[in-house]
């Protein structure tokens, strides 16, 4: 049998350049930062660094949720693109990057870039697990990728690419069932920007928007028994696809 949860993501962005008189010109770079944070309304629900998420039948309290990140691009207008990390797209694959999301109103950088001035239609990434080619021309960042999960989770599986960590009460209980979750997990995610992504400042940021809360709320109102998947106790590693929902609700330019 086959474990797997199928789910929608909402994603938002929101762009920001940082206050600064240098206005680039053509030919010049800035730094891009693409960084990964809560939904405003998943943030609101979070106490202590942990997102709690009430069903009829329960309450998930989740305090860790981490993912493997691999392939940031950026599209231009006129269709060239562009890949965080190289300028040759038709070659280059970014390296991954093990990214823990807040769970609260902080924001975790993935990727900080040199991108040259221009407009840009479409950001485009990944999320998958580290298994890469052998020889892979980016071994040394997979590496240390490889090193940082296994150092935050030793049993981390090899086909893993996400996980989730947290408890479960049954509504009436007062015992908490605690829960590692891993993810089989392989999301693509091309978001068109409207209106474009301008960079014409010296740094930008583009801050990447998430509220998992719907990927574990049922549609009658109950929440996913996440400890019926605990790794420890089953060895499951859980199928996870992912649509994305419209592409994004929202695109804010400011802080």
């Amino acid at each position: 049998m086959r474990n797997r949860l199928l789910v929608a993501i909402a994603v938002a962005l929101s762009v920001s350049s940082a206050a600064c008189s240098d206005v680039l010109g053509p030919g010049e770079e800035g730094l891009v930062r693409v960084g990964f944070r809560l939904a405003p309304a998943a943030a609101a629900s979070a106490s202590q660094d942990r997102l709690v998420i009430v069903g009829t039948n329960g309450t998930l309290r989740i305090t860790d949720i981490s993912f493997i990140v691999n392939e940031f691009k950026l599209e231009s207008e006129d269709d060239a693109c562009l890949t965080l990390g190289d300028v040759d797209c038709e070659e280059f694959e970014a390296p991954p990057r093990f990214v823990r999301l807040p769970l609260g109103n902080g924001t975790a950088m993935a990727v900080t870039q040199a991108v040259p001035a221009g407009t840009y239609s479409e950001l485009e990434f990944e999320i998958e697990d580290l298994d890469l080619d052998e020889g892979d021309d980016d071994a040394t960042a997979i590496a240390a990728v490889a090193g940082a999960v296994r150092a935050a989770f030793p049993n981390w599986p090899g086909k893993a690419s996400m996980v989730m960590v947290g408890t479960f009460t049954p509504t009436g209980s007062t015992q908490a069932r605690p829960f590692t979750v891993f993810f089989d997990a392989e999301i693509e995610v091309e978001i068109d920007l409207v209106p474009p992504l301008i960079v014409d400042q010296a740094n930008t940021i583009v801050t990447v928007v998430l509220d998992p809360s719907p990927w574990f709320r049922r549609v009658d109102g109950t929440v996913m028994d996440m400890s019926a998947f605990d790794f420890v106790q089953t060895g499951i590693v859980l199928e996870f696809e992912a649509e994305l929902e419209n592409g994004f609700t929202k695109v804010e330019f400011g802080d």
